[in-house]
């Protein structure tokens, strides 16, 4: 798969004709950092997060707010996709 820079100007998907933007490769980047997290929690009881930020702090649960508000954003442009135009 090329390497597509998300700063660069946006291209259409090829399935819904939108245009992928900034925000869909940040939501993108967070689910990602969210479903590692996840993943090392279930298999190793890790949670890196957790451990980069400081256990509980401030700055752990404002990057774990962020991971559920980009799964919204993700569910919302799921059904859009799903629409017909």
């Amino acid at each position: 798969m090329p390497y597509v820079n998300p700063l660069h100007e946006p291209k259409l998907s090829s399935s819904t004709g939108r245009r992928i933007t900034l925000l869909d490769w940040v939501a993108f980047l967070l689910l990602v950092i969210g479903g590692l997290n996840l993943g090392l929690y279930a298999v190793f009881g890790i949670e890196e997060v957790g451990a980069a930020f400081g256990g509980n702090g401030l700055s752990s649960r404002l990057l774990h707010g962020l991971v559920g508000c980009s799964a919204l954003y993700a569910m919302v442009r799921a059904v859009q996709a799903g629409r017909p135009q």
